[in-house]
């Protein structure tokens, strides 16, 4: 869940002074303060920097653009990745760290490799090409691992920056990890990047969580999660709870899976489904979240709901 965004008018406020999406991530003194918008509005436990995986790309020589309504737009090639493009995105954290309060967590994060690379091949459109994807990377294997090698690296050096800039955690989004039915393939472009990039973390800072969402990969949650071995496991919200509950490790954290659409329906839908969360997982190791980011058309008063019934029991 993208805690800020254009569900909220001082996001939008704030957005609207910026020429581009790209000039808004890389202005720290905005990014603290729009990181903190739903913090100040909600007060939520945990605030994420507010940022967006495509600046790897960025950082690797590419050019990134964000067309209102049709999404992220790719050219060129993705090259030598230099941390030093990132730099004000680094300062933003240190900057939101230094204003959050001390008991809120900061979460940094990155785009998970698989994902990241479905960006890089396709130039931005994913949707619709799904399989022409996945037929492109299995023809053209060799040449993808190493690419995918290249991502894994930035995607490391980007996270320790941003744990040396002051985030308390880390989260990997592998929006497009649904994608790869193929065992063999899961493994080699999900799974492996994951265990590597968990244990160079762990191996250098090991007391960070470190959480990951591979969105849509249905059952084979439980076959990341051994793997993996995250501190934190995010449930998209087409994944069975009671499932979960019975198939992740008793010492994995849970998190998720309210369906965003949900916060567009009544408050008696809304609160059926919070409560219907909170008896399959609440007493267990679990963290409340949505299962999916939260949707612009958004009304605040169902959030502010949700927040209620959850906080209300």
């Amino acid at each position: 869940m993208r805690q800020a965004g254009r569900y909220l008018p001082e996001y939008r406020k704030v957005r609207s002074q910026q020429n581009s999406f790209l000039d808004l991530c890389f202005n720290p003194e905005k990014v603290c303060e729009v990181t903190l918008q739903p913090i100040k509005r909600f007060d939520l436990d945990f605030a994420i920097i507010f940022s967006d995986i495509l600046v790897i790309p960025y950082a690797g020589g590419m050019k990134v653009d964000f067309i209102e309504k049709k999404g992220p737009i790719l050219s060129g090639e993705f090259n030598n990745f230099e941390v030093a493009k990132l730099q004000k995105i680094y300062d933003g954290i240190s900057l939101t760290r230094k204003d959050l309060p001390k008991n809120k967590p900061l979460i940094g994060f990155s785009g998970g490799v698989f994902t990241l690379l479905t960006y890089i091949i396709t130039k931005g459109k994913v949707t619709g090409k799904e399989d022409l994807l996945i037929a492109n990377i299995k023809n053209n294997k060799k040449k993808y691992q190493l690419l995918a090698q290249k991502i894994e690296k930035a995607v490391i050096d980007h996270l320790i920056m941003q744990i040396k800039s002051g985030v308390n955690i880390i989260k990997i989004f592998d929006s497009w990890a649904g994608l790869v039915r193929d065992d063999s393939l899961f493994d080699e472009f999900v799974v492996g990047p994951a265990v590597r990039i968990r244990n160079k973390l762990k191996e250098l800072y090991p007391n960070i969580p470190i959480m990951f969402f591979p969105r849509n990969i249905g059952k084979k949650y439980r076959e990341f999660v051994q793997k993996v071995r995250p501190d934190v496991i995010t449930i998209d919200y087409n994944t069975d709870l009671k499932w979960a509950k019975s198939n992740i490790a008793d010492n994995i954290i849970l998190q998720g899976n309210l369906n965003p659409d949900t916060l567009l329906g009544s408050k008696s839908e809304i609160a059926a489904s919070v409560r219907k969360i909170e008896n399959t997982l609440g007493k267990g190791r679990y963290i409340f979240n949505l299962g999916h980011g939260i949707l612009p058309q958004t009304p605040i008063d169902n959030v502010e709901y949700m927040l209620e019934v959850l906080r209300n029991g």
